[in-house]
């Protein structure tokens, strides 16, 4: 018998439908059926999202392909945690689509329907610039679109994506003056992760780009590139100050490599 193969993200999974189908009737109410919807919901691939949920790169693609197999608390608990997914959705489904806790936002949204050319046509808003440097208390970011880059196909199913221009020097080599950035709203950032920080110190919001290194209970830690210091400089960003904090999409997600 031909078997059938899904792709996700372009990616061929590691198991044909047709023969898990016929072997396990009942596989659309498996938690490992729940778990591939989500991932599609969202967009993200199974090593990514094992990634975002504290496990190993390939915990999630093992399951997905031993349909027998159980997910385990500390997996399950990750998933609520990197995306807000309900546990008892993923453990007794009752809906065709993910269902998320009252108090969490899902980390992305895909939209229900393909882009249509308008769509595609829009863009990606550039919402202004973010300076590379940290000044406690100065303003100058704003939400004002003042323009527009073609979506990526990799993009054009998630809502929120948007672009700022690289206003400074102290990201060099990473970023130059006049680079043109996308952000991801409602992906969470991990160590090591590029971020821009809007902070509020009162006098109007701020952004701040650099790499997150860590916080603690008042306090969220960046690094700065600072071409004139090879070991960079450490930036802390007091909480309370802090409005949103957006991750920076790396090549790869950029592009689905």
């Amino acid at each position: 018998m031909r078997n059938t193969f899904r792709f996700v993200n372009g990616i061929r999974s590691a198991y044909p439908i047709r023969r898990i189908a016929d072997k396990f009737p009942h596989m659309k109410d498996t938690v490992q059926k729940r778990i591939e919807i989500l991932l599609q919901h969202l967009g993200v691939k199974p090593q990514r999202a094992s990634l975002d949920a504290g496990m190993s790169r390939d915990a999630l693609r093992k399951l997905l392909a031993k349909p027998t197999s159980k997910p385990s608390a500390e997996m399950l608990e990750g998933l609520n945690k990197a995306y807000g997914v309900s546990v008892q959705w993923l453990l007794h489904g009752g809906s065709d689509t993910p269902l998320f806790d009252g108090d969490a936002t899902p980390r992305q949204e895909a939209t229900e329907n393909p882009p249509t050319k308008a769509d595609q046509a829009a863009g990606i808003p550039i919402k202004g610039s973010v300076a590379a440097a940290y000044v406690s208390g100065e303003a100058g970011a704003d939400d004002a679109v003042i323009g527009a880059i073609q979506t990526p196909p990799t993009l054009a199913h998630i809502k929120g994506i948007y672009a700022l221009y690289v206003d400074g020097t102290s990201m060099e080599p990473q970023y130059f003056p006049g680079d043109l950035i996308f952000l991801n709203p409602a992906r969470p950032a991990r160590k090591g992760d590029c971020v821009v920080i809007v902070t509020d110190h009162g006098t109007g919001p701020q952004r701040s780009l650099g790499i997150y290194t860590g916080e603690n209970g008042d306090t969220v830690y960046l690094k700065k590139r600072d071409p004139q210091r090879p070991e960079g400089t450490d930036i802390a960003i007091p909480k309370k100050h802090i409005k949103a904090r957006h991750k920076v999409l790396t090549i790869n997600e950029i592009f689905g490599a």
